[in-house]
């Protein structure tokens, strides 16, 4: 169509040295431009619509063969220079029917850029969207990271505590096995303390009645010295031997004094030891019982261990 266009563009551009009309000169003269821009057609289009001059749009059922015979019509243009005025009316339609051509060929091409402007828009909001999904995404993953770091440090801090609360468990299982045995061992010295006191009583009752049989002795010893005296001067021999007897009788009673003092004083002794191991005894059940005292707030810290863990696996 081009070619066809430029042969009847040049064969009218001879017509225009023979004094043609105005309006075969305008169309031919587009005819003969066919490239110019779009923005200069549609430009003389409006100017064309605003004047009220609206190109029929409707082709003639025989432009086709009108086309097909502008060959042969321009070829014998050149032979002949006279045909001109006798073809112009075919001319004209030929004319008319490419510039109809031509226009509509500008509206599809028009058409055809308005659509490539939209597919551009589109292309670049498509392009925007997925900029901003990627950034939405990249957010995303920033987040997810950041999760992941404090969901790491709780897990961390958790096992931190389960070790600790293990570490305390052991604590308070040692404490506990150690309060065990230190009351087994308390109620062993209480025990012996008990008994230690019920001896103590019996050794105080033992020396008391020691003092008063040693007292009685005496009494009766010297009653017997003073009978002996006045015996004395009046026996003979026979009472000298009992005399004798006695006083080894006196002499076996002073070392039964002696023995029963000696005792007394023993007895004495192992009294005082037995208040030493009882004042001992007493401090050693108020170290139990400060003891016992700590093992129950460890226990009660134990407690809030769990309670605290126990919280910390529910969240």
């Amino acid at each position: 169509e081009y070619m066809g266009c430029k042969k009847i563009g040049l064969c009218l551009d001879d017509s225009l040295t023979s004094g043609e009309s105005q309006e075969i000169i305008s169309e031919e003269t587009v005819l003969a431009h066919p490239l110019k821009t779009i923005e200069q057609w549609k430009l003389k289009k409006n100017n064309r619509i605003g004047q009220g001059e609206v190109p029929d749009q409707t082709l003639p059922e025989h432009s086709f063969d009108s086309l097909e015979l502008s060959e042969h019509l321009c070829e014998s243009i050149f032979e002949n220079p006279e045909l001109i005025f006798e073809n112009e009316e075919r001319i004209k339609k030929i004319g008319h029917c490419l510039y109809i051509t031509v226009e509509k060929l500008l509206d599809m091409l028009a058409e055809s850029n308005k659509q490539l402007e939209e597919m551009h828009n589109i292309h670049s909001n498509i392009k925007e969207e997925c900029k901003n999904k990627n950034w939405e995404a990249c957010q995303i993953l920033n987040d997810q990271h950041e999760l992941m770091d404090c969901f790491n440090e709780e897990s961390k801090v958790q096992n931190q505590l389960v070790l600790e609360l293990h570490k305390a468990k052991g604590l308070i299982e040692g404490y506990l096995t150690e309060r065990h045995t230190l009351e087994e061992a308390l109620n062993l010295k209480e025990e012996s303390e008990h008994r230690l006191v019920a001896e103590l009583e019996n050794l105080k009752a033992q020396i008391q009645k020691l003092t008063q049989h040693n007292a009685r002795f005496a009494k009766e010893q010297k009653i017997l010295i003073s009978q002996n005296k006045a015996l004395t001067a009046n026996v003979g021999e026979r009472e000298v031997e009992l005399i004798k007897e006695i006083e080894h009788l006196a002499k076996t009673n002073l070392e039964l004094q002696c023995q029963a003092e000696k005792d007394c004083s023993n007895l004495n002794t192992q009294m005082k030891i037995l208040e030493i191991e009882l004042e001992d005894q007493l401090n050693k059940n108020q170290k139990l019982a400060a003891m016992a005292s700590e093992v129950i707030d460890l226990r009660q810290q134990l407690e809030a261990l769990e309670r605290q863990l126990k919280n910390q696996r529910d969240f």
